[in-house]
């Protein structure tokens, strides 16, 4: 069954997503899938994933969001071994993360640890 709350909270998602991804086109960001992410920072924010480039894409995708947005590189990454993050405060308002796979293998083996 799906709630209302849920609903509310994925149509958010569509609106920042789509959002964000028309911020960062003109600098040229590839979209990335957007989500709520309140158990980041201390007050929540959104995290974007680098689900549609290969593995060799990823670090430049992940790179130019993090240039535009002003996001540092996360060492070791909180999204698990055999991933690139990145995440900072934006505008000293908005929590934001990015991150992608790029080590499909170890990312899988990470996961079941």
């Amino acid at each position: 069954m799906v709630t209302w709350e849920s609903n509310r909270s994925r149509d958010l998602e569509v609106v920042v997503g789509t959002a964000l991804n028309t911020l960062g086109a003109p600098a040229g960001c590839q979209p990335l899938t957007w989500e709520i992410a309140a158990e980041i920072g201390t007050s929540g924010g959104f995290s974007g994933a680098a689900h549609n480039y290969s593995e060799t894409e990823i670090p430049r995708v992940l790179r130019t969001w993090a240039d535009l947005l002003g996001l540092t590189p996360v060492i070791p990454p909180s999204t698990g071994g055999g991933t690139v993050e990145y995440s900072g405060l934006v505008e000293n308002a908005l929590f934001l993360q990015v991150w992608g796979v790029i080590d499909t293998a170890f990312f899988d083996i990470a996961g079941e640890l």
